[in-house]
């Protein structure tokens, strides 16, 4: 049992609409990934704050906000090798539009995602809801105890089977030898995902791009190698080992 009541400021529009509160007795236990469900509606819950009298817990107050359904929170490497990830409820909101006008004078959306406050996320994130795929920038715990993260909005043409080509030069006969393969990659605007270490680095020019790739898939990639996306060849300038993935930095060939 709960007593369920809106935030008297829920009719503003944004995400306060889907926000609500309750108060529940200091004995009922909260799920430790803190989704609720009430009349069959999902709301992630936050911490619970106690109220006192005559120094005893009489009710904890949670702060709730609606859930838009069940995403998929994974790593780049899960995603490049269609791995499940983790499902967790999570809610949408979008906080306003951006631009790269090195690259185009389009907009792209960026949301807040909201999370139970025990799930794991960071910079370099990726989540899937609903057919929508949000590159997290940055999260944090806010002081309701949801997480809340940054996330610009990409549909799945990131995703991408790109022909990749390598070539080997052979000292012996002054000549190189071309190796094709295929595998998925994860591309992005240039300005999205990229780390300056040196100053030795290519700099960034407008039209480039990022790609990510399994390391597993293309292990001796280098500089000057090639691939093949849906809009043409891409020439590597600069590697960046992630880890289970490699960074790219791409030109158009």
């Amino acid at each position: 049992m709960c007593q369920f009541d809106p935030i008297n400021f829920s009719k503003i529009d944004g995400v306060a609409v889907k926000k609500r509160q309750i108060s529940i007795a200091p004995d009922v236990v909260v799920p430790a990934r803190g989704a609720i469900a009430i009349d069959g509606e999902v709301y992630l819950s936050g911490h619970a704050a106690p109220d006192y009298w005559d120094n005893t817990v009489i009710r904890n107050t949670l702060i709730l906000q609606g859930a838009d359904g069940v995403s998929a929170i994974l790593t780049m490497a899960e995603a490049l090798g269609n791995l499940p990830g983790v499902a967790a409820y999570a809610a949408t909101v979008f906080m306003k539009y951006a631009v790269d006008e090195r690259t185009s004078s389009e907009f792209f959306p960026q949301y807040q995602v909201f999370l139970g406050g025990a799930e794991t996320i960071a910079a370099g994130y990726l989540v899937h809801l609903d057919d929508r795929w949000f590159h997290i920038k940055e999260a944090y715990h806010s002081a309701s105890g949801l997480i809340i993260a940054l996330g610009n909005k990409f549909d799945n043409s990131i995703f991408e089977t790109a022909t990749i080509t390598t070539k080997t030069y052979s000292p012996v006969t002054d000549t190189y030898a071309s190796a094709t393969t295929t595998a998925k990659i994860l591309r992005f605007r240039r300005a999205e995902s990229f780390d300056r270490v040196t100053t030795a680095q290519e700099n960034n020019e407008q039209g480039d791009e990022t790609v990510h790739v399994l390391k597993s898939a293309w292990p001796l990639v280098k500089q000057s190698d090639t691939l093949t996306l849906s809009d043409g060849p891409w020439r590597v300038l600069a590697v960046e080992d992630k880890g289970l993935t490699m960074s790219l930095h791409t030109r158009r060939d």
